[in-house]
Formats: C-alpha cells, structure tokens, sequence
C-alpha cells in the first residue's frame, strides 16, 4: 500500500518540474514519444507478463521454475528485440522519407532500447509479484520511478539539454534499474536463455493475445489522437494538450484508481463464495459509492483547473486549461468499467471489451480527423471524451446482459445535485493569488460537499460503511 502511494506520488512530484524544465514543444513530444513506447513495449510483451502470474504456483510446485523462467525471459528477448528493431528502423526510415520531423525521429531511434529493457522489467518484477514478495517488487518499482525521474532530469538540465537529454537520462536509468530487478529475481526463479518449452509458450501466448489487443486498443484510445495534433497543430499545441491530459490522468489515478483496484477483488471474492444475489447487492452499492466519489471529483476539478494548471505546469502551458474538464471526466467515466463492467469480468468476456475499445478508437480517431481542423485541442478532447462515453454505454449495456443489478437512481440524483451546488459555491472564489485560490476553493468545496452528502444524508454515511466492509 504504501509503496504504490509512493510510486503514484512521483507522478504528481514530475508533473511540476518536467513542464517547467521542459518547453511546451518539448513537453509535447516527450508524451508523444512515450505513447509510442507503449506501445513497442506491449507488442515486446505479447500479454506474457499477465499469464506468467497465472502458471507461476503450477511450475513452482512441479519443480519446472527453471524452465519457466527460461521460456518467458527468451520469449520476452525475442519479441521485445523484434519491437525495439522495428521501432528504430521504422522511425529511422519515416524521418529520411520526410513523413516525421528529424527530431521526433532521432527521439524514437534513441528511445527505442527501452522497449527491450522496459519488457525484460515488467517480467523480472511478474517473478516478485507471483512469489508473493510484495516488499522487494514495491521497492525496486518506487526506487524505478524515482531514478528515472532523477536521471531524466539530469539530462534534460546539465547534459545534453532539452527532451533528447530527458530521454538519455531515462535510458541510461531504466538500463541500471533493470539489472537491480534481476538480481532481486533470481532470488525467485533461476535467470537463463534458452529453447523455450513449446507447451508453455503456447499456453503463454494463447492467454496473453487477448490481453495484448486489450492493451493496445487502449494505448490507442487514449493517446491516438498525439499525433494528428502533431501533424495538424504542431509541437507547442500538443504540448498544452499533454500537460492537460497528463494532469487529469493523475488526479484520476490518486481520486478514483484507489477504489477500482480494492472493488474488484471484492466481488470477485463474493461471485466464488456468496454466488449471483450477493454480487449483486455488492454491486448496486460500489455503483452509488463510485458516483459519490466521482461526482465532487468531477465538479471540483472543473471549479479548480485553472489555478490549478497554472500553480502546477506554469502560464506556459495556460491554453490547455479548457481541456481538463473533458479528459478528466473522459477518464473518470472510462475508470467505471471496474464496477459497471464487472459482468465482463466474472464471466472473462475480455475479448468483447477489446473489440468494443477497438471500435472506440476507430470512432475517436474519425472524430479527432473532423474536429481538431476547427476547434485545435478542444476538439481532440471533445473528441476522446466523446468516445469514452459511448464505450462506457456500450460496455454497461454487454455487461448487465450478464450480470445486472440495481442503481438507486434518486439518491444518485441528489449526488449530482450536491456536486453542482459545490461547484456553484467555489468556482468563483477570486483571492488574487494563484495558490491561496486554489487552496480555499478546496477547502470550502470540501465542507460544502462533505457536509450535504455524508452530514445532511444518512444514505451517504450508510453507504461508505457497507462498501468498506462488505460482509
């Protein structure tokens, strides 16, 4: 717990001092490029890191770690080498045909053995994870974020300068935390290269396919639309519309991620030992207890953005300030899928959620064609926010023919209600200083909300009760 609080810190800790050190051209590519790794990063990883979890425990008991380790560490070289080349001769070759800038290319020829190294992590810390060494893999992950974070810095300010020596750093970085990761695994499995084992590569491969398409149509949703406003707004654009992003996905993963990561698990739980009715129950009250989260989140994001945008990214990056209601509310709502979805789970429909993203991002890229020409960035958010919406409708729908439980629409109402009389009460609270604002939108935001939800409504405090002790 504590070391996933320390790794989400660092992205609120990064957030103010890249966009200071980095121009908004240079901010923008920089998310642009680190899009790209993700998805070099997922095609290296073929889904292989998810199933290896699952058949850890069998070859532990049957004596057969040895050749599992072997099998995902070549497989994992393989791919991920593949991907890393394929990055590197493709940027290579878009930048001398003219379809790329030199300098987006140069970054993607000099980011490209991250796809190798970061592949080669994620399976060194899966080992920690399915042997149950929470400690060691939540140190090795928060003293990851942190060196790169360090080593990053140092390039882009001392020695080469700018995104190219952000990304050296993060080379140069992300290499030593590698070999740490692997010293820490061969505590677990021993580390070698050689012939995989034909059976258990299949069965690697065939659970991890679907997830690997899950992966990218996500990757693509959520970042696709970096380069048409590359192409058709330029550098400095992109960079107002990545800060703008970036912030809202972290307050969304401090706010909201929290709660999908525990309620999973909780009726995952309830289906294996209480069946349908209990899950069921369970499931209309983390519905309620997700909008009475969501909500204030919501409307005080949108009260806040401004002083907010400007305390922490600076003036530089002020035009992206109209953005944020729209990402974050893009992401908060696509963040419900952990309850609302939960029928797709259980019954491991995960192939109808990739194809579902998929079309998703045909729509939001089709969008994106039609609306970045008229309304620049607003538009590549209207966009996204668009497609977030109508993926969530589509995903509820599916899942509900599965498995549908109650909403208690009327108190969710009154949620609503609440959220917009918090908003009316701090949105134009004016102090005359960025920070202090800031500081007092939130705290009257805070009473306001507090005091009608959880004072004024006993449902609110029934609520949180029987969400967090389920039974």
């Amino acid at each position: 717990m504590l070391g996933n609080g320390l790794g989400m810190l660092s992205g609120l800790i990064s957030y103010p001092i890249l966009t200071r050190v980095l121009e908004p051209a240079d901010y923008g590519l920089m998310g642009l490029v680190s899009s790209v790794l993700l998805g070099a990063v997922a095609f290296g990883k073929l889904g292989i890191q998810n199933s290896l979890i699952r058949f850890f425990a069998e070859a532990k008991r049957e004596g057969r770690l040895a050749t599992l380790a072997k099998t995902y560490i070549t497989t994992g070289l393989a791919a991920a080498g593949v991907a890393a080349l394929v990055l590197s001769a493709g940027a290579w070759t878009l930048g001398e045909l003219g379809a790329i800038g030199d300098r987006l290319a140069f970054v993607l020829v000099l980011t490209s053995p991250l796809a190798l190294i970061r592949t080669q992590h994620s399976l060194a810390v899966n080992f920690l994870r399915a042997d149950e060494r929470s400690r060691t893999w939540s140190t090795v992950d928060v003293v990851h974020r942190y060196a790169c974070l360090a080593f990053g810095l140092l390039g882009a300010l001392y020695v080469i300068g700018g995104v190219e020596g952000f990304f050296t750093g993060l080379v140069t970085a992300e290499s030593l935390m590698l070999v740490v990761a692997m010293i820490a695994a061969r505590k677990v499995v021993p580390l070698a290269v050689g012939m995989p084992d034909r059976k258990l590569l299949t069965a690697a491969v065939s659970f991890g396919l679907p997830l690997l398409f899950f992966e990218l149509t996500n990757i693509v949703l959520a970042f696709g639309d970096r380069v048409l406003i590359l192409e058709m707004l330029g550098e400095a654009p992109l960079g107002h519309y990545t800060a703008a992003y970036n912030l809202s996905d972290t307050l969304q993963k401090f706010i909201l991620l929290p709660i999908s990561l525990a309620v999973q698990p909780m009726y995952m739980r309830l289906w294996a030992e209480q069946g349908r009715e209990a899950t069921q129950a369970f499931l209309s009250k983390a519905g309620a207890f997700f909008v009475l989260v969501a909500t204030p989140a919501i409307f005080g994001v949108i009260a806040v953005r401004e002083p907010l945008l400007i305390l922490l990214a600076g003036k530089a990056y002020a035009d992206g300030v109209d953005v944020i209601p729209l990402a974050f509310g893009g992401y908060v709502l696509y963040g419900s899928y952990a309850v609302f979805g939960a029928g797709l789970f259980i019954h491991k429909q995960t192939l109808r959620l990739a194809i579902a993203t998929a079309v998703a991002c045909v729509a939001n890229l089709g969008l994106n064609l039609l609306l970045i020409p008229k309304y620049g960035i607003l538009g590549a958010a209207i966009a996204t926010a668009i497609s977030y919406v109508g993926l969530m409708v589509v995903l509820t729908i599916m899942s509900f023919r599965t498995l549908r439980f109650s909403l208690p629409w009327a108190y969710m109402l009154r949620i609503f209600a609440f959220g917009a009389a918090m908003y009316g009460c701090i949105a134009y609270i004016e102090l005359g200083h960025v920070a202090a604002t800031l500081a007092v939108r939130i705290l009257v935001g805070a009473v306001v909300f507090l005091g009608l939800a959880l004072g004024v409504d006993a449902r609110g405090r029934q609520l949180v009760r029987e969400v967090l002790r389920p039974g």
